[in-house]
């Protein structure tokens, strides 16, 4: 089964920082070479009597947490964390799956999700009430707050809110593309859009109508079906190929400007690929090969239009139309960033510094977390000091990276704590 994250990409690179741009008016970033400067009041709450906590520690809580999903969602009012990971289970040498709940304002966290082998969070809804989740027996929408579940898929699959929180479109394999309304989930309101084996991962346009990537009818063997990009309304129909020379496999895909552009994970076991989709001049743009997902970085500023691509010694900015706005090289041959993530305006940029694995015997090893602002100074490591630090999220108001510290080992020591950063 094909799930929505694949692990994260790493970077052969220094650091590089970069000045925000509009996706109207196209300007050059500045960039420093090197690594970032340490500065004090690295981690915890700051004076001016900020809102979050600076920490929860899921294991002191009780929840003894030995895996971690990457799946950390902040809920859109900013005062809510969850994310998945197992526990021990009954049985020797086994694990279950959970969903927690964290209140970053008070600390408090819980389990809302148990009993499956596995589970990961995939969206809050814009009212930040409930979560789409899911898991080993479906895919599922929960109330936060009365804590009831309803059942859209029984199968293990990918879903995904409209624009309008009206609805949830997913797919089932074997079965095609489907929609519900998402304030009366039930069988019978299930609307069913196409017929097909291998339909997969549904984006909404701004519009209601919906990209995926469709079924082409084609047996490729042990990789299954053929696919390629289209569209099909949500009342229903034909449905539109939008790229006809792109068939392969894919994985996911996200909007760099709603309707007009996006950036999607292609490839099967004989490689993988970014590329970005340009549906206004029906143009494929790609990246390179991503091996392993190790080769490069991307994120996308959502805020102004762009990708950035980091690996390889060099760091490249994208527009949406696939045209480099600006390139950097940089000197840093042992160090790596990676996993980064933009600010919700676009003028800072959170990621990890420092090597992609973590060898426990060797405690020199791991990651920092690092924001730059966008004129490329002003660099801030957030943490003291390396460790299995994943990658980091703003909160949507932007002045606050959460991320979450795992133990290098889980054999050894339990470690499982969720850290909030405050970020001016």
């Amino acid at each position: 089964m094909q799930l929505r994250n694949g692990f994260a990409a790493v970077l052969i690179a220094g650091f590089i920082v970069f000045a925000g741009c509009s996706s109207k008016e196209e300007t050059k970033p500045s960039a420093i070479n090197g690594s970032p400067v340490q500065q004090d009041n690295r981690t915890g709450q700051t004076p001016d009597n900020y809102q979050y906590v600076a920490e929860i520690d899921v294991v002191k809580a009780g929840l003894n947490m030995s895996g971690y999903n990457r799946d950390l969602l902040i809920s859109p009012a900013g005062d809510k964390a969850v994310f998945s990971g197992f526990v021990p289970a009954a049985v020797k040498n086994s694990y279950m799956g959970v969903l927690l709940l964290a209140d970053i304002k008070t600390g408090r966290v819980e389990t809302i999700v148990d009993g499956t082998e596995y589970v990961e969070a995939l969206a809050w809804t814009p009212d930040g009430k409930k979560v789409l989740y899911q898991c080993t027996q479906g895919l599922f929408l929960l109330d936060i707050g009365s804590r009831e579940k309803s059942k859209i898929s029984g199968v293990l699959t990918y879903g995904a809110i409209s624009p309008d929180a009206r609805k949830i479109a997913y797919t089932e394999p074997g079965k095609g593309l489907f929609m519900v309304p998402l304030d009366n989930v039930s069988e019978k309101e299930v609307i069913r859009l196409t017929n097909a084996k291998e339909d997969w991962y549904p984006v909404w346009y701004p519009d209601g109508s919906i990209f995926y990537f469709a079924d082409l009818g084609k047996d490729l063997g042990d990789a299954g079906q053929q696919q390629g990009p289209a569209r099909i309304s949500a009342a229903g129909g034909r449905s539109e190929l939008l790229l006809p020379q792109e068939k392969g496999k894919f994985r996911r895909a996200e909007w760099i400007i709603p309707g007009e552009a996006l950036l999607v994970d292609a490839g099967w076991d004989d490689g993988f690929y970014k590329r970005i989709y340009d549906l206004k001049n029906k143009k494929v743009i790609d990246l390179g090969e991503n091996m392993d997902m190790r080769q490069y970085s991307t994120a996308v500023d959502a805020k102004n239009g762009y990708v950035l691509k980091a690996g390889q010694g060099n760091v490249e900015l994208y527009n949406a139309w696939g045209e480099i706005v600006n390139s950097y090289p940089f000197d840093d041959k042992i160090k790596a960033d990676f996993d980064y993530v933009f600010s919700p305006d676009g003028k800072k940029v959170a990621y990890l510094y420092g090597e992609y694995g973590y060898d426990s015997k060797d405690k020199a090893a791991g990651r920092e977390v690092v924001v730059a602002g966008a004129d490329g100074k002003n660099t801030r490591i957030l943490t003291q000091g390396p460790a299995d630090y994943n990658t980091p999220v703003w909160t949507p108001d932007g002045k606050a990276v959460v991320f979450v510290e795992t133990a290098p080992d889980p054999r050894e020591e339990n470690v499982f704590i969720l850290r909030i950063v405050s970020v001016k």
